[in-house]
């Protein structure tokens, strides 16, 4: 039958047996195709024969699907309308995926994801710990609860005689977790599942096991002394006096037991019950001063957020005692001066921003306990515009200072690690939470008896001594008193837009997350970056002690290398920054609501929710999870830093084509040939659709010209896209350079002529593509069917 087929064309349109072969050009004609170009009312004379045809062929038509198969069946990019998580680890992402399916709200994600990530990443968070979290409900209600840790009733200004290495790790050096009563005080007010529904995975990951990530893995292996060192530690975290590497199942019964116990009876059973008393007993007998009066005695604090108009969107930051909100504040209203994006951009940007930076950190010293310090005068400052302007006034555009010249009197306070969270739910509830525990593994102490990592939060406290040649004194504001809580760098934030969602992001990384949040904002609402482009791009830090600029410059495990550019490091020094190599950075939670898609939703306000959660060391599992609008399902994707290198860059390509961003199409091409992924049809296509979507297909024809070795496939990459987008004569250049055309090529000339109204040539190119022994498409027929209808409507 096939073969019957294609003797009648050859005896329709006149026999060319010199087009048979292989080869099969256009550049040799059927005579009767010029015909039918320049006389439209010959149509009829050939119409039944192409009719006939076509009858003929339809059995063997095949589907166009495999045009667009790398575009409909991968889900990298995490876009959504119904809610989105982003934690440090996808286990935990996806216990609160589940908590948002089964009905429950960003609250009770958090909580469920809160606690399986004191299971998971023990040495980062957990209810040993403390934590900050704002919470922006769907009514405009934004609230800040204060579950910071704080110091026991026997503590004292002076308990360490100027001995800081007493306050930095050791039994002395725990206060009195906070994290606990804040979530249960947060799922009180605003819960919908269950208490105990919320607890049970973690519960179930601590007794059955759960595998040692990679990232974990190298806490562990940076405090392997210390883990050896506590009999606790050591029995979870060890095997035959040897650590337990990535991969491994660790088992925590004795904390799968405390869940149990917390999920039946509440936080009151830590707090006031049979787990806070061994809780102590392990504590008392290190020689520790906790007590279970402290445990009794510990408030949440419900706090009134900080918040800031700049750059059009509204700022909600953590207050104090936590300085990152104000901090960031101080920052923006900085920059914000100096006009966007341009006078953030570049490295004079960056110089202003290390300035910036600088103010904001001499100034936050002055910030303490606001139950136990005044500081009204000083909050106002850094929540006002007019302060930042006359900070700005003594910025110099060509160099920088030393320490003294921004004014601040006292010593900085260097905290540790932490875990962020941030969450949006369907009906736009969000919250954006960073918890922690101080130090990899807080004070090196876990509990024996609970199976709890215990905090080191003493060491974010100042401490009055002798204060050594060239260094400041310690803050007075930040000195112990007994139920104080330390200054902090945590910050949790949120960003809203003419009352509605925006953003919601936040930063785990110690000292340095004042810096790397702020950039990631900087980058996405002042340079125009996209969501992803803005949390990974490789971030600078300044905390003014040492007066060093520390840069990223690191190659991460999928290849990918993070490195401030040469250009722009050179330019710092010649301003006077001295500069050091940073083997790490923030990490980073970012979920960005597109507000001008909410028309798409009926109204209801509710735009496409993106989300970036991103480790910058590419360790450990890192994932976002979203809810599909058009499913009942909830679908994941995994964040660059748990993808393969193909994966990662793919996701990368795709959420950058989201903003068209220009200039990062340029930076992620390098990478990828770097990488050495340029034979990859996934990534080059991508990046070639990524440029011919911005305009610029010169480049997208130099990516295709760069790709060494080209097949079909590549081929009709650069040819759909340039049919796709209207530039046929461009397309039928390209066709006439292909060595091998398949149906895919043909079918994409024929629609894009259809497209652009040439009704002609999607005859010509039919009949040439069947007597090159081409089979057509369901989609070449009915674009075929389409022309022959719309000349004859001509003719008439």
């Amino acid at each position: 039958m096939r073969e019957w087929g294609w003797q009648f064309l050859i005896h329709a349109c006149g026999p060319r047996p010199e087009l048979m072969g292989s080869g099969c050009f256009m550049g040799t004609k059927p005579t009767g195709l010029v015909w039918i170009r320049t006389q439209y009312t010959t149509l009829a004379l050939i119409w039944p024969s192409i009719a006939f045809l076509l009858f003929l062929l339809l059995p063997f038509t095949s589907s166009l699907g495999t045009m667009t198969v790398n575009n409909t069946t991968r889900r990298e990019v995490i876009t959504a309308r119904q809610g989105v998580v982003a934690t440090d680890d996808g286990r935990c992402s996806r216990i609160g995926r589940d908590v948002l399916r089964e009905g429950g709200n960003a609250i009770d994600a958090s909580v469920a994801a809160a606690l399986c990530l004191g299971v998971v990443s023990p040495a980062s968070s957990g209810i040993g710990g403390g934590a900050f979290m704002l919470v922006s409900l769907a009514n405009g209600t934004v609230q800040a609860f204060d579950m910071r840790e704080t110091a026991p009733m026997l503590s004292s200004q002076n308990m360490y005689n100027g001995n800081a290495s007493l306050k930095a790790s050791g039994v002395l050096s725990i206060a009195v977790p906070g994290e606990l009563a804040g979530l249960h005080k947060a799922w009180e007010q605003h819960g919908r599942l269950s208490w105990e529904r919320l607890v049970r995975p973690a519960e179930h990951l601590a007794r059955m096991g759960f595998k040692i990530s990679p990232y974990l893995h190298m806490q562990m292996v940076k405090t392997e002394s210390g883990i050896m060192a506590d009999v606790g530690l050591r029995d979870i975290f060890t095997s035959n006096s040897k650590l337990l590497q990535p991969g491994d199942i660790c088992q925590n019964k004795k904390l799968a037991k405390t869940l149990r116990s917390l999920s039946k009876y509440g936080s009151q059973a830590f707090y006031n019950g049979s787990i806070g008393i061994k809780l102590i007993r392990d504590v008392r007998k290190l020689g520790g001063m906790l007590t279970m009066e402290d445990l009794r005695r510990y408030q949440v604090k419900l706090r009134e957020p900080v918040s800031a108009e700049i750059l059009g969107l509204k700022i909600v930051g953590m207050p104090p005692p936590s300085s990152g909100g104000a901090a960031m504040i101080l920052i923006l209203n900085i920059l914000a001066q100096y006009g966007v994006p341009s006078g953030v951009s570049g490295p004079l940007g960056i110089h202003r921003e290390i300035e910036a930076l600088k103010h904001a950190f001499s100034v936050r010293m002055n910030i303490g306990d606001p139950d136990f310090v005044n500081m009204s005068k000083v909050l106002a400052d850094m929540l006002s515009p007019k302060f930042a302007l006359e900070l700005k006034k003594t910025i110099d555009d060509n160099m920088t200072f030393n320490s003294s010249y921004y004014g601040g009197r006292w010593n900085q306070i260097q905290d540790h690690g932490t875990s962020h969270i941030s969450i949006v739910d369907r009906e736009q509830n969000a919250v954006s939470m960073t918890n922690t525990v101080n130090s990899y593994f807080g004070a090196g102490i876990l509990s024996p008896s609970t199976g709890i990592v215990l905090n080191n939060e003493m060491d974010d406290f100042s401490i009055p001594g002798n204060i050594s040649a060239g260094l400041r004194p310690p803050a007075p504001a930040n000195f112990i008193r007994p139920a104080k809580r330390p200054l902090s760098t945590m910050a949790p934030t949120i960003i809203l837009k003419d009352k509605q969602l925006k953003a919601v992001v936040g930063a785990s990384g110690g000292a340095m997350i004042i810096a790397g949040t702020t950039e990631v904002l900087l980058n996405h609402f002042a340079r125009g970056m996209d969501p992803f482009s803005s949390v990974m791009a490789p971030r600078v830090y300044h905390q003014l002690i040492p007066n060093v600029v520390s840069y990223e410059n690191w190659t991460t495990v999928s290849s990918d290398h993070f490195e401030v550019p040469a250009e722009t490091r050179e330019v710092l020094k010649k301003k006077g920054h001295v500069l050091q190599g940073l083997a790490g950075g923030t990490i980073c939670q970012f979920v960005v609501q597109r507000l001008e898609s909410a028309k798409e939703d009926g109204g209801k306000g509710f735009g496409e929710l993106v989300a970036v959660s991103a480790k910058h060391q590419c360790i450990g599992l890192c994932e976002c999870i979203y809810i599909d609008s058009n499913s009942s399902l909830m679908e994941t994707s995994v964040a660059p830093s748990m993808a393969t290198p193909l994966d990662f860059y793919a996701s990368v390509l795709q959420a950058s084509q989201k903003s068209k961003d220009p200039f990062a199409r340029k930076s992620i091409h390098a990478r990828i040939i770097k990488a050495g992924l340029h034979f990859s049809a996934f990534l080059m296509n991508d990046l070639i659709n990524f440029n011919a979507n911005i305009g610029f297909f010169f480049d997208a024809r130099r990516v295709f010209d760069e790709i060494p070795v080209k097949n079909t496939y590549f081929w009709n990459t650069i040819l759909s896209t340039y049919t796709k987008h209207g530039r046929i004569d461009a397309a039928h250049r390209i066709f006439e350079e292909m060595p091998n055309r398949d149906s895919i090529s043909w079918t994409a000339m024929i629609v894009g002529y259809n497209q652009m109204g040439r009704f002609e040539n999607p005859i010509q190119m039919f009949l040439e593509m069947v007597f090159c022994r081409v089979p057509p498409t369901q989609l070449t027929i009915t674009d075929v069917f389409a022309s022959c209808v719309a000349i004859e409507a001509l003719d008439g």
